[in-house]
């Protein structure tokens, strides 16, 4: 057995060889050799794996530009190039794109003549393929299909082909792996690290459902067109180490060099711990440009002893020029700068030899990552000096400050003075300000955000009057504090144009305090983020954020955490999901230890901002939370802020888990009109808002008379008091479609809700939440009207089309009441196999979002059913469709009422066409008391005509065909 020493001599060799060309390695090789010849032995064989080691996972489809890779063999390009026009399942492979020791990599498209899909298929190597690889690969493509995650490249397809090979299709993604991603775009260490806590963030969710991906190295990570992470080929290494190689054919050649853990040479069961790896390797990589681990290269005598990375401030120091340049970085010196403590922490942490050593879960390791992004010390280093110089370096210019203002006592007291006189100032111009509009408008009407109540046009611009006449005997600054409390006014009032003339003004005319002009850019950043202008947004809260650096008062801090909050949703609009997360949870961390009302109120507002995000991504337990804990915040001070909370608890609490979801939002909804007819009056906008988000809940009550009341009070408030062009009149305008559509006037739903889409985009851009909903009704109205205009359906899977793909990249995934609808529409469209591909993603979907006994899941099996019954399956549903009417009866609602109506049509029209007429009569008799019994005259006008069109097999009175549908 060789010694220790011996392996630990040979594996330094190996990190400076491995790089480098064969002539060069063979003369230091012999170099090596004259001091220790067993050594040289040990390096020989490392870097003969290492070179045996090339695997077609290793570069994504587009990275490999030729179908004939250099080296390749022309007999095995050959029979490669055989498949070429085969069709292997419903793919039909077009293009050879690449060759490698994992297999064969091809463009394939969808052959069945339904729709053009480009994929990337590939083919697992022949000589890999025993019985438990196989195995492994059906487990694995198992596993992967419980994956839904926008930063992970899904599997599509998969299966085995008749010669026994196993293949899988996947996106063809286009994009740079993550490292030539970084470098062409000179990506700082910064957005490196963003991206690393993005990629750990799709990891932590694989990991969260039980799978594994193994095989964390560069081109493992594309980066897409807009810049988001894309994680592919999880498990692939696991199916390769299923299979027995040769004795003299390591383990590790399925895993690629410095990116392995070290213990996979020693057979290792697949774990958490080798992915905490191969993400700490992958981070050394994108922070220096290299990685000098040899993982599982090295020898399992060296597990316990040996530091198998260098830390990334010591590879810096050999850093090249155009490393530098690619790293935004002017030289060595600084870029180690940037590295050396907290990024070398978490890099050693993550590739300890040992995997008891290292992080627990890689959510652990994406949590020092994004407390090194905020500048708060990381879990693994301690101390109190530690901590005191993280806080010295996030606090630079207020620790600069004081410790000035302590070594100069003077320039302290000046300091103190200061503050105290910028304090009186901001109290007078306050103090004014709220004498001014108390004249204006009677009583003094401002919140503990400064903002006038949402009111008519007219009146906010009698008030602007009134402030420049009186405000001409004070200051400017007193004139530019009203100019900004009005223009958010206006903002709320949805005059935009108007509220960024007054912010503008505001801010020329002088420079006030630090406070005012802080308050200010949160308006102007409010309002870009309203108008979907994020990137404008963003600055403006920066530049907020910059100008008040230093927070002595209560109104400095709740001024910094609305900027903050502003960034976050700014964030949030550019499909920055994680970093606006981040700074909305440390502004919200940051509330919670503020013990003042104006701090409560602050942190309410962050949680219903949070609160949202949640229900959108359909968490809506957390959403639940956030917003009644911010109800309980402002109940007692703020009544605008509690009923903002009810307003998105309605649409929450009816999508719940919860146990009479429905009777609970229609009680909040009710609740929240009183609330504010109340406090603010029967005529205030606001108030139009409530009532129309009663009458959403009145129309899922199928109390539709009410409804038509409720949204024409909506519509007459709104379009009085903020206009025809403002999106809450567009929200109205969606509930007219909804009445319109239930009344079977399609063509002028489809033109109220074509008023309401453009509303919605023109204020909040395509991706909202409003404009989603808008335009996936619109979709499902141009389907509803293709019954009678044929031509209408190719509009509305567009519309579809659109409005799911927007879902998924804005929020991560899709409603599974959506996928519903959307499979519904492919079925009728004759994309039967899209259709059963979109229900099963429902059907999944729908038990985490909904819960696995829920209303929703009752849908899922309905539509299914019909989706079956497209694609011209109808064996064995009978005793389905029994079972779906007994599990909806089970549920007192009248969303499973409709089910249970649904299914008993569906059975009936089944049994008709097998010729069954009296189980026909039957089934829709049940349908039709079910009808009446939900006393709804639609239904019953959907059913009567399917029983009088029934044939009279039978004369006998009392028989199946006499049942009465009366």
């Amino acid at each position: 057995m060789k010694s220790t020493r011996d392996e630990r001599l040979a594996l330094r060799w190996v990190r400076r060889l491995i790089s480098m060309p064969q002539p060069l390695r063979r003369g230091l090789l012999g170099l090596l050799s004259i001091r220790s010849r067993a050594a040289a032995d040990i390096a020989r064989a490392m870097l003969q794996a290492s070179d045996t080691s090339i695997s077609i996972l290793e570069h994504p489809p587009q990275t490999l530009i030729t179908p004939h890779p250099p080296g390749a063999d022309t007999a095995a390009v050959g029979n490669a190039e055989r498949r070429i026009g085969q069709h292997i399942g419903p793919w039909k492979i077009t293009a050879l794109v690449g060759m490698g020791g994992m297999g064969t990599v091809y463009r394939a498209s969808r052959n069945d003549g339904t729709y053009e899909r480009e994929v990337a298929l590939k083919f697992i190597q022949h000589a890999l393929t025993t019985p438990a690889a196989l195995n492994a690969f059906m487990t694995e493509r198992n596993a992967l299909a419980r994956l839904n995650h926008r930063d992970i490249v899904p599997i599509l397809d998969g299966g085995v082909d008749v010669d026994g090979t196993p293949w899988f299709v996947m996106p063809f993604i286009e994009g740079s792996t993550i490292d030539q991603w970084c470098d062409a775009h000179r990506s700082d260490i910064r957005a490196r690290i963003r991206l690393i806590s993005a990629v750990c963030e799709a990891l932590a969710y694989a990991h969260s459902r039980g799978v594994l991906h193994q095989d964390i190295k560069p081109s493992a990570v594309l980066i897409d067109a807009d810049g988001n992470p894309k994680l592919l080929d999880f498990g692939l290494a696991d199916i390769t180490s299923s299979t027995p190689l040769p004795a003299d054919s390591p383990r590790q050649h399925a895993y690629s060099p410095g990116f392995g853990a070290p213990e996979l040479l020693a057979g290792a069961r697949p774990s958490a711990a080798i992915d905490v790896f191969g993400i700490g390797a992958l981070l050394c990589f994108l922070l220096c440009g290299r990685t000098s681990a040899t993982s599982a290269y090295s020898t399992p005598l060296l597990l316990k002893d040996t530091r198998l990375v260098q830390l990334p401030s010591e590879l810096a120091q050999d850093a090249s020029p155009d490393a530098l340049r690619r790293r935004n970085c002017t030289s060595a010196r600084a870029l180690q700068r940037q590295l050396k403590g907290d990024l070398d922490a978490i890099v050693q942490r993550c590739t300890a030899p040992d995997p008891d050593e290292r992080y627990p879960t890689i959510q652990a390791v994406r949590d020092d990552l994004d407390r090194w992004l905020q500048g708060r010390p990381i879990s693994i280093r301690t101390g109190s000096a530690y901590r005191l110089k993280r806080f010295f370096r996030r606090n630079a210019l207020q620790t600069t400050f004081a410790l000035i203002a302590a070594t100069i006592v003077a320039l302290l007291g000046a300091a103190a003075l200061w503050q105290q006189y910028e304090v009186k100032q901001e109290q007078d111009i306050s103090t004014r300000a709220d004498q001014i509009f108390s004249q204006s408008l009677g009583a003094a009407a401002l919140s503990q955000t400064q903002t006038l109540p949402l009111t008519a046009t007219a009146l906010l611009e009698r008030t602007e009057s009134n402030l420049r006449r009186f405000a001409s005997k004070d200051s400017t600054n007193v004139l530019a504090r009203g100019l900004s409390i009005l223009a958010r006014s206006q903002t709320d009032a949805g005059n935009y144009a108007k509220a960024e003339a007054l912010a503008s003004e505001s801010l020329r005319l002088g420079s006030g305090t630090s406070l005012q002009f802080a308050f200010n850019q949160v308006t102007i950043a409010r309002l870009h983020n309203l108008r979907a202008h994020h990137d404008i947004a963003e600055r403006d809260a920066r530049i907020g954020l910059e100008k008040l650096r230093y927070s002595f008062t209560d109104q400095e801090k709740v001024a910094q955490l609305q900027l903050r909050m502003q960034l976050a949703i700014a964030q949030e609009g550019r499909d920055e999901a994680q970093p606006a997360m981040a700074t909305l949870n440390a502004a919200i961390e940051e509330a919670s230890g503020l013990k003042t009302s104006a701090g409560d109120l602050a942190l309410a507002q962050m949680l219903i901002v949070r609160g949202n995000w949640y229900r959108r991504r359909l968490r809506l337990e957390e959403a639940e939370q956030d917003l009644n804990r911010a109800i309980e915040l402002a109940s007692q001070t703020e009544p605008r802020i509690v009923d903002d909370a009810r307003e998105l608890l309605i649409r929450t609490t009816r999508l719940s888990k919860v146990p009479q979801s429905e009777a609970r939002a229609m009680a909040i909804a009710n609740t929240l009109l009183q609330s504010r007819s109340t406090t603010l009056g029967a005529e205030h906008p606001l108030t139009g808002v409530a009532w129309g988000e009663l009458a959403f809940m009145q129309m899922l009550d199928q109390q539709y008379a009410a409804a038509q009341t409720s949204t024409d009070n909506a519509e007459r408030i709104l379009r009085s008091t903020v206009g025809i062009q403002h999106p809450a009149y567009a929200r109205v305008l969606v509930a007219q479609a909804h009445l319109m559509t239930f009344s079977s006037r399609l063509d002028e739903a489809v033109r109220c809700t074509q008023r309401a889409l453009a509303i919605l985009e023109e204020n909040y851009g395509k991706a909202h939440e409003l404009a989603l909903d808008a335009r996936f009704l619109l979709a499902n109205q141009y389907w509803w009207q293709s019954r009678v205009t044929p031509s209408a359906l190719s509009t509305a899977m567009a519309l579809m089309d659109d409005s799911i793909a927007l879902y998924q990249k804005r929020n991560g995934e899709v409603p599974a009441l959506h996928r519903i609808a959307y499979s519904d529409l492919l079925a009728e469209s004759g994309r039967g196999i899209e259709a059963q591909e979109q229900i099963a993603i429902a059907k999944r979907d729908a038990v985490r979002q909904y819960g696995a006994d829920s209303e929703e899941m009752l849908h899922v099996r309905s539509s299914e059913i019909d989706v079956k019954i497209a694609n011209g399956s109808q064996e064995d549903l009978l005793p389905v469709m029994n079972q779906l009417v007994t599990d909806a009866r089970s549920v007192d609602s009248l969303y499973a009422r409709a089910i249970e109506f649904s299914t008993l049509m569906t059975k009936g029209g089944v049994l008709r066409d097998a010729g069954d007429i009296p189980a026909a009569r039957a089934s829709f008799a049940a349908a039709r008391k079910v009808a009446v019994a939900a006393n709804n005259d639609a239904w019953i006008k959907r059913i009567d005509p399917l029983i009088d069109e029934l044939p009279d097999v039978s004369a006998t009175p009392g028989s199946a065909s006499h049942v009465s549908r009366h």
